[in-house]
């Protein structure tokens, strides 16, 4: 820096620091009065430097150091200089010297009296006019900040998109990897660009602010060059949407009592809420010149409102993280305090200091132990880690001071750690004296407000915390515990009434939330090993697996602490059947336990059941669900069956062609899964007597990638029968044949060539696996968006192919609602117990209509890909969170499940009159169900029942309600689940394809809650329905319902005709239209470039691989019986090989009959 001064009147001197070694510009220049002139801060200086062209790279905090002491030193020199030449003039006038040496200088003059006084001074005695006229700048300067950081949030939103556009597109050609570069160089200056702005109108804002507080107090008036650039309007800052408070939290005065003897009382006000940040947000309408005058009026009294934040143990993290608090305090400047990362920095200053002073203790004791003589402990080197430290421990607590926040003044950050959740609390623990020194502070100050969050129900980030009430029952410490957490239900209402749902609204917090992150904690090396079990292991909630061994489930159940219980085990939390379970087992299912499977559901996975299911509906409802070939089964068609082959036999030799290879019909075991059994047929001769077998014809013209054949899987899971719950995962796979497709071309090889099965190709020679941490569409096994991203780069509608497919699947599961939902309703006792996951297989042909091959019951959860890995282990999260698994304690299952047995029993010996006589109807409606057939349509149904009337009992009005709530309390734990059913405009396309289950109207009743409710609220201008009307929502279409409903199924079934959304009718497009847009979610990435994904699933520690004795045992023998099987099949392949050995030397036929 350099710096020349005239000693006469002051004068501009020339401030020079250097920029960063990346900046064109090597130096920043500004010329800077000294001495300063009145009224005048060192922020002013600050905004003017930033606002050079390289001014916005220096560091804000250095740069402003060197400025104040460049402005100290020249004062200095300027002061000195001004004595020297005022001594020199009188002494050689000869007159005496009376001139007063200055005080020592500052950067910035202050005055005597602080701001706070003035400010109280300010809003007592000013007048109404210019109280208001003040009140008015603060929301203008709200309004400059809010515009800026929207507009910030905009552009690198913006920029954002662009990234993960291009991202999506790096398998293109003309991708080069510079352009991803480029454009995260230009987000990360945007970054850089507006933080630079917001810190230089912070700076400025506060800085004018004060000096019209300044000029209120001195003069008592606001100059008017400081109201140039201010609007003076009342202004209104909205609130966003996505923050909206629950309305459902509890407003109520307590008394609290702290201490053994609880000699300490406090009564406080304690207000619950979802969201701990949502009272620091601004609300809509809140941020006006009569709420910020009440806000000064007692911003500096004892009437102040605060909230506590449970937050990590350094300060900084705020700032560092970037979280929600955070930006909550960023949308407007701290007039009044420090900004809320000048107060952070004072905590940790104060914590360096705190932790240097422990330090020397340590250094002293040290000492002393050395001069007696005595071997002190290792700590020097804890000594020096402390001087260095500037963290928290847990138990701290430390305030920040805000006036920008909604009605809160004071915040506590409560300082806690992990080890909170899984260790036993009790009095003493530290973060119960941290909540003592909370309110004992707060009621100190006359804080007449406070919110304290509920310790051990959520890891601590400061935002994601459900609240309690503090209980006047506390007898040793302040107790903490939720008001709506009764240990019994009532025994007169329905269990699963209170697992369901605990309060007016579902509450995330009452089941438990699986992540696939949890992987990552729960092997031998992981950092934070009971980050995700500690609820579990607490609760002690528990699994069983039956007929099933499934890595995957034990893996993801051990890793959130679910101990795992032998197969004989009845009361556990959750069952994982790996094959059909009888359902007169399911019976005895309680309301807090969960099965992954229904009764009867193997009407849609066995092969022959399934296509007889499809075909059924085919014929009542027609060509709506045409999208299965077609198929015989042996034995019982097998006169049915010859007939075909020779009509195709008499139809290939008319035209002069041969028969398809490698078959006209393709054969499969109709209970055989993993590709087992099959084989091509062309006649009578070439099917086995024994059976059941599905024939069924060969799909000839499949739709090729990149000349190879394949299939998808589609994982379905359903939440529901009755009604018809369905949803669809996001990501499936797509499974190509290892050789390129011919059908003209014999060869010993065909199985790879027209089976996609991934258990046959892997033995193939030409088989690729993809090992890729990140190619989706590496090798033959790609995900399913991927596929579809290569089919839109070959200019299909790849959206529309998943509508169609969507509609398949829905429709697959129509044909066997009745026989399931009868099932259901006789078996399963409570709503919400059972869930089930299927894999639907899908083959496209050339003109993109999907056709159902099968659907698996328990599709593969292997993970030998991390590829699989990744996406089966999001899949099974989501899918569990799904199912919504109750959190409840151990204690309180077998408190309730004796009673709750014994009535259940009771209920069984009684007269069945809830169950037989669910409904209540006139003769002519009862005369009318009984002649009624199954397969009548609903609408011919609704106009015979027309003449009567029916009513629900109670009891089924009961369950309608549970499962409503159920079926929203999945839309918000669904993960990347697409609910395909009900979803807008199901009702009014489906319900004609759809057989009767009842006068209950379930399906039409649940479409009506949850889909209208949602398109009413997302658009005013929606159609309300009626109850008992045949639709839900009303397309604008000249069309009646009928005749709508059969164009849109053939649209839907005709893919030649209607190849892409734009050949589609406007009356369907319409409708398709949400679909349409939510089908994008199949096309994204799953991975993301520069990420390492598990090649394989985590081996989990000892520690964590909880299993009850009967568990541990069964497994120690399934150890030795598999050694057994390995021993066996050792010394079977060593007598084969030495009689091959044998017949080599010989010459002679093996055991097969074949010459080696």
């Amino acid at each position: 820096m350099t710096s020349e001064i005239s000693p006469k009147n002051g004068s501009e001197i020339e401030f020079v620091i250097k920029t960063p070694s990346y900046c064109h510009e090597k130096e920043v220049r500004i010329n800077v009065p000294i001495p300063l002139p009145e009224y005048t801060y060192l922020e002013d200086w600050m905004g003017k430097l930033r606002s050079q062209p390289s001014g916005k790279f220096l560091d804000y905090e250095e740069a402003k150091e060197s400025l104040r002491k460049f402005i100290y030193n020249e004062t200095v020199k300027y002061e000195n200089q001004k004595v020297k030449l005022a001594l020199k003039k009188h002494s050689e006038l000869g007159l005496p010297v009376f001139y007063q040496l200055p005080k020592k200088p500052d950067a910035r003059r202050k005055t005597a009296v602080p701001f706070e006084e003035k400010f109280t001074f300010v809003v007592e005695q000013s007048s109404s006019e210019n109280l208001l006229t003040l009140m008015r700048m603060e929301v203008f300067m709200k309004k400059q900040m809010t515009d800026m950081i929207r507009a910030r949030n905009w552009e690198v939103d913006q920029l954002s998109k662009q990234c993960e556009k291009l991202v999506a597109e790096t398998g293109d050609s003309d991708m080069h990897p510079h352009k991803i570069s480029l454009l995260n160089e230009k987000l990360r200056q945007v970054h850089t660009t507006y933080s630079f702005q917001v810190a230089d109108l912070s700076d400025s804002q506060k800085a004018k602010y004060r000096k019209a507080v300044d000029s209120l107090y001195t003069r008592g008036s606001i100059p008017a060059e400081f109201l140039d650039d201010v609007v003076l309007d009342d202004h209104a800052i909205p609130r966003p949407v996505e923050n909206v408070a629950s309305a459902d939290g509890v407003n109520e005065s307590f008394t609290i009592y702290i201490g053994s003897q609880l000699k300490s009382m406090h009564n406080m006000c304690l207000v619950t809420v979802d969201r701990l940040t949502d009272l620091c947000q601004t609300l809509e309408g809140d941020w006006t010149t009569s709420s910020r005058l009440e806000m000064a009026t007692k911003l500096y009294s004892r009437n102040l409102s605060a909230t506590t934040l449970l937050v990590q143990k350094d300060p900084i993290m705020h700032v560092s993280s970037s979280s929600d608090f955070f930006k909550i305090c960023e949308q407007s400047t701290e007039l009044h305090f420090d900004n809320l990362g000048e107060q952070l920095k004072k905590v940790a200053k104060s914590n360096r200091e705190r932790n240097a002073w422990r330090a020397d203790r340590i250094d002293e004791e040290t000492a002393k132990l050395i001069s007696e003589g005595k071997t002190p402990p290792e700590q020097p080197a804890i000594a020096s880690a402390l001087r260095q430290d500037s963290t928290c421990t847990v138990g701290d607590v430390y305030i920040t001071k805000h006036s920008n926040l909604h009605k809160v003044q004071i915040v506590y950050h409560l300082v806690v750690d992990e080890a909170l959740q899984s260790a036993e609390i009790n009095s003493r623990h530290p973060c119960l004296a941290g909540v003592r020194n909370i309110i004992r502070t707060a009621a100190r100050y006359n804080t007449n407000t406070i919110h304290i969050p509920l310790l051990l129900i959520d890891r601590p980030e400061e935002v994601k915390h459900n609240n309690c009430v503090v209980s006047q029952e506390s007898r040793d410490a302040v107790q903490m515990r939720q008001r709506s957490q009764s240990p019994l239900p009532d025994e007169r209402a329905e269990p699963n009434e209170y697992l369901v749902s605990r309060g007016k609204k579902n509450r995330d917090a009452d089941y438990l939330l699986f992540s696939a992150d949890a992987l990552l904690h729960i092997s031998h090396d992981a950092k934070v090993s009971e980050k995700y079990t500690w609820l579990g292991e607490r609760l002690r909630l528990t699994f069983k697996m039956m007929r099933s061994d499934s890595r995957l489930i034990r893996t993801m159940c051990h890793s959130h602490g679910l101990m795992q219980c032998s197969s004989k085990n009845p009361s556990v939390n959750f069952i994982w059947m790996g094959a059909p379970v009888k359902s007169v087992k399911m019976r005895e299912l309680m309301p807090w336990q969960r099965l992954n499977q229904f009764p009867r559901s193997t009407e849609l996975t066995k092969k022959d059941r399934l296509y007889e299911n499809i075909e059924r509906s085919k014929s009542i409802f027609g060509a709506a669900f045409d999208f299965i070939p077609e198929f015989y089964i042996t034995p019982r068609e097998n006169k049915t069956m010859s007939i075909a082959f020779d009509r195709v036999a008499q139809e290939a030799a008319a035209s002069g062609g041969q028969l398809c290879f490698p078959g006209e019909f393709i054969v499969k075991p109709t209970n055989s899964r993993q590709g087992k059994g099959i084989f091509f047929a062309n006649s009578m001769a070439d099917i086995p007597a024994e059976g059941p077998l599905l024939v069924s014809r060969y799909l000839k013209d499949p739709y090729l990638v990149n000349n190879h054949k394949f299939d998808l899987r589609i994982y379905v899971a359903v939440t529901s029968f009755f009604p018809l719950v369905a949803y669809i995962y996001s990501e499936g796979l797509a499974r190509l044949a290892s050789m390129p497709y011919d059908s003209s071309a014999s060869s010993d090889s065909n199985e790879f060539v027209h089976l996609t099965n991934y258990s046959i190709n892997k033995f193939s020679t030409s088989f690729v696996r993809n090992e890729s941490m990140t190619a989706e569409d590496l090798g033959h096994k790609w995900t399913l968006g991927a596929l579809l991203r290569y089919m839109e780069n070959e200019g299909k509608d790849a959206k529309l192919l998943m509508l169609r497919i969507e509609d398949l699947i829905v429709k697959s599961l129509l044909s066997v609602q009745n026989s399931v939902a009868t099932a259901s309703r006789t078996y399963l006792r409570f709503a919400g117990t059972n869930y089930e996951l299927f894999g639907f297989d899908v083959l496209v042909d050339q003109n993109l209509k999907p056709w159902l091959l099968e659907v698996n019951l328990s599709p593969s959860l292997a993970c030998d890909a991390p590829l699989d890995s990744l996406l089966k282990t999001r899949l099974v999260a989501d899918l569990l969170n799904l199912a919504c698994i109750p959190l409840l304690d151990r204690k309180i299952i077998d408190s309730v499940t004796p009673a709750l047995r014994k009535s259940m029993n009771q209920r069984e010996e009684e007269p069945e009159t809830s169950e037989t006589e669910e409904l209540e109807m006139d003769p002519k409606c009862a005369k009318t169900l009984k002649r009624r057939p199954v397969g009548l349509k609903r609408s011919v149904y609704n106009k015979k029942l027309a003449s009567g009337t029916t009513s629900l009992i109670p009891n089924a009005e009961k369950k309608f309600d549970q499962i409503v709530r159920k079926v929203e309390l999945e839309e918000e734990r669904r993960g990347d689940f697409i609910r395909v059913f009900p979803r807008s405009d199901t009702w009014a396309m489906y319900s004609p394809v759809m057989e009767d289950l009842g006068n209950d109207d379930f399906d039409e009743r649940l479409s009506t809650e949850i889909v209208a409710k949602k398109s009413s609220s997302s658009s005013s201008s929606s159609t309300s329905t009626t109850r008992g009307s045949s639709r839900n929502t009303s397309p604008s279409s000249s069309l009646d319902p009928d005749e709508l409903s059969d164009l849109f199924h053939e649209v839907m079934l005709n893919s030649e005709k209607f190849p892409s959304l734009a050949e589609v009718p406007a009356e369907i497009r319409e409708i398709l239209a949400p679909w349409y847009e939510d089908a994008a979610e199949y096309t994204k990435k799953i991975t993301q470039e520069g990420e390492t994904y598990a090649a394989k699933l985590p081996v989990i520690r000892a520690t964590a691989r909880l299993r009850t004795k009967s568990c541990a045992e069964s497994y120690e023998v399934k150890k030795v019986q598999m050694a057994k099987k390995k021993e066996e099949a050792a010394a079977a392949a060593a007598a084969a090989a030495s009689a091959v050995a044998v017949a080599v030397k010989e010459n002679v036929p093996t055991a097969t009959g074949q010459r080696v």
